[in-house]
């Protein structure tokens, strides 16, 4: 006589609620970490684009107009020549007139010096700035008054 005994309530409960129940979660691989998270195409065009920009940066940073270093190479040219006559306090314009002729960059603009009496000139300056090769070089300096 084998008579079965009915599952008691206890074993009807634990089976019932480990069916019923989620897994639980899988603990976290270590390997995964944030940056696998971030999709593959941004890891490999947001430091593309960041070095791209730095080679534009830097490519527009290192050239120069040559109209900006001639006009800077006549302001020195001007300084160095009065300073040189004994003149103080040189004031160029603040900007300069830039014209294209024969080859070369001419530029003209006002200045104002103090001479070794004290007196204040105004005068007009005249530059010719030559280019050498990938150089430039200032040919002529003249003032008018």
């Amino acid at each position: 006589m084998n008579e079965e005994t009915p599952p008691t309530a206890a074993a009807t409960t634990t089976t019932t609620s480990a069916s019923a129940a989620p897994a639980a979660p899988e603990p976290a691989d270590p390997q995964t970490g944030w940056f696998r998270r971030i999709p593959l195409w941004v890891r490999i065009t947001v430091p593309a684009v960041v070095v791209g920009a730095v080679i534009v940066a830097g490519g527009v940073a290192g050239t120069s107009s040559p109209a900006a270093d001639a006009d800077a190479l006549c302001r020195d040219a001007a300084t160095a020549r009065l300073e040189g006559r004994g003149h103080t306090d040189v004031q160029l314009a603040t900007s300069l007139d830039q014209a294209e002729a024969d080859g070369a960059q001419r530029v003209s603009g006002t200045l104002t010096f103090v001479d070794e009496a004290g007196a204040t000139h105004h005068a007009l300056v005249r530059c010719v700035v030559r280019s050498d090769g990938d150089r430039l070089r200032v040919a002529s300096v003249r003032f008018f008054d």
